[in-house]
């Protein structure tokens, strides 16, 4: 099916290369999902802290996502723990659900760590933005994305994030432009979050700029349409669908796209 097309668009480098795998000859573009930057630069409409009666003057590191193994928490929840009881005024939120929560309540109970760690349950993601801008360092260690939209939303909001570059997240973080990234080893991670800190102010800024730039949906929106026209000068390819769509369908999808292409030739 692919190859009856001008040219395949996919959301990721790793998703690309998958598709060649499976025997895609066409030209492939990569346009990830984009960010609404104009929805994370607004003020938050509640106070995050206030609502979880974390101090206003501490240290506040943040995760958003998914509960579960692939994340790698096991790693990310060692590093934190062991940065919480050498600082005092730091607290941990941990926003999301999933399979692993309760041995994570178990480990930062055992580590006594309760009383500064929230675990804040399912968000939606309207109100994600307000739990970003609370938070003074956004901490990510999973090294299974493809791309990690999380990262790219805490940039967009002023918060500076700390990761792992490994697949996605190396191929959307860049070291210092909002985000100090580093390789699979605790006490890389563990000196990222010092530096951060001490650098959260340049890195927000940096962030905010970076991901305005570079992956803000207007940016790939003028992607989209760079690939649109560089199709259309190509020329009509015959969109000619596998045996097992009905003819009538086929014949309704090569009138939509010889459509398109006359309003914008």
């Amino acid at each position: 099916f692919c190859n009856k097309v001008n040219i395949v668009i996919a959301p990721t480098e790793e998703i690309k290369q998958e598709l060649i795998s499976y025997g895609v000859q066409r030209p492939i573009e990569v346009v990830p999902t984009g960010i609404d930057t104009i929805e994370f630069s607004q003020l938050p409409k509640k106070d995050i802290r206030k609502e979880y009666s974390i101090p206003h003057n501490a240290t506040l590191l943040m995760y958003a996502g998914r509960l579960a193994k692939e994340k790698n928490l096991e790693f990310l929840s060692k590093v934190v723990s062991r940065y919480m009881h050498e600082n005092s005024n730091v607290w941990f939120l941990i926003v999301g659900d999933g399979p692993e929560r309760k041995a994570l309540e178990s480990f930062f109970e055992d580590e006594g760590l309760t009383s500064r760690t929230i675990f804040t349950g399912y968000i939606p993601h309207k109100e994600i933005k307000d739990y970003y801008k609370a938070a003074d360092l956004f901490v990510f260690a999973s090294l299974t994305e493809t791309q990690g939209l999380v990262v790219l939303e805490a940039l967009a909001s002023g918060t500076p994030v700390v990761a792992i570059a490994y697949k996605g997240i190396a191929n959307v973080l860049v070291n210092g432009e909002g985000a100090i990234t580093c390789g699979i080893n605790e006490e890389e991670f563990y000196h990222a979050i010092k530096v951060a800190l001490d650098r959260r102010e340049e890195l927000s800024k940096k962030g905010i700029e970076y991901v305005e730039k570079y992956w803000s949906m207007n940016t790939m929106v003028d992607k989209l349409e760079k690939i649109y026209q560089t199709a259309l000068q190509q020329g009509f390819i015959d969109f000619t669908m596998p045996s097992i769509i009905n003819t009538s369908l086929q014949l309704k999808l090569n009138a939509i796209f010889k459509k398109l292409i006359e309003l914008f030739d």
